[in-house]
């Protein structure tokens, strides 16, 4: 089964959150998701904003339908024989915040 992590890679006020996804022992791959957070924030043990601010309540919320919406998008594919790459992720990823539209699908 595939995993979904977020890991942050840097010390920085306006660190970029990324998410791993894990399908395979073979198969690893990482996006910037294209949202930021302070790295004081951030929980590594828990691998999510720290919950002590309702900002990070929100991040934490939206992190988590991302995580959703990426397994529910991962399962269509492996079912339909989509080929699963950076792509495809970063994709997935800004059709889920609306960066792009779902109409965009055929250029990939």
């Amino acid at each position: 089964m595939a995993t979904i992590k977020y890991i942050i890679q840097s010390k920085s006020d306006a660190a970029p959150i990324y998410l791993r996804l894990s399908i395979n022992k073979n198969l690893s791959l990482k996006r910037k998701t294209g949202l930021i957070i302070n790295a004081k924030k951030w929980s590594s043990k828990t691998g999510l904003p720290k919950q002590n601010e309702t900002a990070n309540k929100n991040l934490i919320s939206n992190l988590r339908g991302l995580r959703k919406s990426i397994h529910d998008s991962l399962n269509d594919a492996n079912s339909k024989g989509i080929e699963i790459n950076g792509d495809w992720l970063s994709y997935q990823i800004d059709l889920h915040f609306k960066r792009i539209s779902d109409n965009n699908q055929s250029e990939l």
